[in-house]
């Protein structure tokens, strides 16, 4: 098990059969987790997160969320900074960015966690339906959830000030340097080590196929046992989860 990113690069330099940047390594580490997001989701990489809109921090910047209005007139950041504006449009109060890392979202619950309001899922088309843009937001709080890219909408749209807390799926955090770590380092070491040389070679020393094989094996080992554990791991829960609520099929 390693500790930080710099355990992976002294490993992956003393197999290298030529020099090797610290910085490309973390660059490859960072590739073979986008890798690997893309085809599962770690039972590591399950986590909440939270997102909080305030006057200060108002995202009327975010490209992915309608612009700010106050009866029809768009107001600007920092008008809902100092107070002097308050926003009342649907399509942008129902609209509040991801929280920092998030990929996938499982359960969305209004407030904190110790509020325990958890919002129901609709789709986005019964969400414009219930709640068309030519409408004004009275502040409500929400009830139901639905995503647009990275955005989540909130239906009724609440007021301005706002925090959603979310479990779901989270990218960890890049590696920048030898004494970064996240969980993949933590959890998934030799999945790195073995997916960074791999790309070492593709990348840089395709010539070397005689040592290509048994990297590619050792990776494809080491991605397949994560996947049967993330498997494992969240099918057991869905089962405990179906237990509490009684159904025949457990």
């Amino acid at each position: 098990m390693a500790d930080s990113a710099g355990d992976i690069v002294t490993r992956v330099k003393k197999w290298a059969i030529d020099e090797v940047d610290d910085e490309e390594v973390w660059s490859l580490m960072d590739e073979v987790i986008d890798d690997v997001m893309s085809a599962q989701d770690p039972w590591f990489c399950f986590n909440y997160g939270q997102v909080a809109r305030t006057a200060s921090n108002n995202f009327n910047d975010n490209g992915e969320i309608p612009p700010a209005k106050q009866d029809g007139s768009l107001v600007t950041t920092a008008n809902i900074a100092s107070g002097s504006a308050v926003p009342n449009n649907i399509e942008y109060l129902r609209a509040i960015p991801f929280p920092t890392g998030l990929e996938k979202p499982i359960t969305v619950y209004y407030g904190d966690l110790e509020d325990g309001i958890e919002l129901d899922y609709i789709s986005w088309e019964e969400m414009n339906s219930r709640y068309p843009f030519s409408a004004s937001s009275s502040g409500d709080q929400g009830k139901y959830w639905s995503t647009f890219g990275k955005t989540f909408l909130v239906g009724p749209a609440p007021p301005l000030a706002v925090t959603l807390s979310v479990y779901g799926v989270y990218r960890p955090t890049a590696i920048t340097a030898n004494a970064d770590t996240n969980v993949f380092i933590v959890n998934a070491d030799n999945l790195l080590r073995y997916g960074v040389m791999d790309k070492l070679i593709m990348y840089n020393w395709e010539e070397d196929a005689g040592r290509w094989g048994g990297i590619q094996a050792n990776y494809r080992k080491q991605f397949n046992q994560l996947k049967m554990k993330s498997k494992y791991i969240t099918h057991r829960a869905k089962r405990v989860k179906a237990r509490r609520a009684g159904t025949w099929r457990t």
